[in-house]
């Protein structure tokens, strides 16, 4: 889902990363992993935490698409934090994620 503020988007594959996903809380920081040699599909983008692997973005996305259009841009870079954590109760856990494009300049002031 796109809104002016960003993307929201459910990360798929997390019933292999299940261990990874107990202790993920709102508004933690995660990392986009390009896989260009995944066997399975050679334009993944592998999400982590602290460099734990907690699954993928959706194969055949747009989501894909603008995630990759600004980790390659020279202004402009790409952010996600995550937004949910759900289904303890049902077994497995899902995660989805919100997705902002950042100025770069405007990123490396925050983090200094």
């Amino acid at each position: 889902m796109e809104t002016e503020e960003g993307i929201v988007a459910k990360l798929v594959g997390v019933s292999f990363y299940q261990e990874n996903l107990k202790d993920l809380k709102e508004n933690d920081e995660v990392d986009f992993i390009e896989e260009p040699n995944n066997q399975f599909d050679r334009n993944a983008i592998r999400v982590c935490f602290k460099g734990n692997t907690l699954g993928y973005m959706k194969r055949d996305s747009k989501i894909r698409e603008y995630i990759k259009r600004y980790l390659h841009n020279e202004n402009y870079g790409v952010k996600a934090v995550i937004c949910s954590v759900y289904g303890h109760d049902k077994g497995t856990i899902g995660v989805t994620i919100h997705i902002k494009r950042i100025l770069k300049d405007l990123y490396k002031k925050e983090v200094e």
